[in-house]
């Protein structure tokens, strides 16, 4: 089992990173993260959680992007990570005045119960078939040095509820 606090280039190599098949030094043991290490755990509900910035290709519509990533790309995680038990895209609104180069398109997140079950996720990932049908979708919808990917150590905050208002 491995872990990786963060990765850019492709999803691919993520994959690859993390079943052992790529450059050294991308691998933590399966210890945890290192925010994990800090922060003393894991999630509180013991998930491992993925999350991917991704950018579209360059000289993509951002309407294109939206609808081939929806339509196609999206089809190739459920097909190939069934024991995900969460896959959400979350699409990015800048906020005015964000500089341009910094921006991604969407946040993906995959969610596993454990981190077994993120590892034989992965462990189909990299099968050369299927790493190259992914490859070639990616080329066609991602700025691919642009990609981002983390493991993901959450804490939450216990926030006061607002009071009702009284009618």
């Amino acid at each position: 089992m491995s872990r990786v606090s963060v990765v850019s280039g492709s999803i691919g190599v993520l994959v690859l990173a993390l079943t052992g098949l790529a450059t050294p030094g991308l691998v933590q043991a399966a210890a945890g993260t290192p925010t994990a290490g800090v922060l003393g755990g894991g999630n509180a509900d013991g998930m491992v959680k993925m999350v991917f910035l991704l950018k579209r290709h360059p000289g993509m519509s951002r309407e294109d992007f939206l609808k081939y990533y929806e339509s196609h790309h999206a089809r190739l995680g459920e097909k190939y990570v069934p024991n995900a038990v969460r896959y959400v895209r979350r699409f990015l609104d800048p906020l005015p005045g964000a500089p341009p180069e910094v921006q991604y398109d969407v946040l993906t997140e995959l969610w596993f119960t454990n981190q077994a079950e993120m590892d034989k996720a992965l462990k189909l990932l990299a099968d050369p078939k299927i790493h190259a049908e992914i490859q070639a979708d990616e080329e066609i919808l991602f700025d691919r040095p642009a990609m981002l990917a983390y493991v993901i150590t959450e804490r939450d905050s216990k926030m006061a509820r607002p009071a009702k208002k009284q009618k």
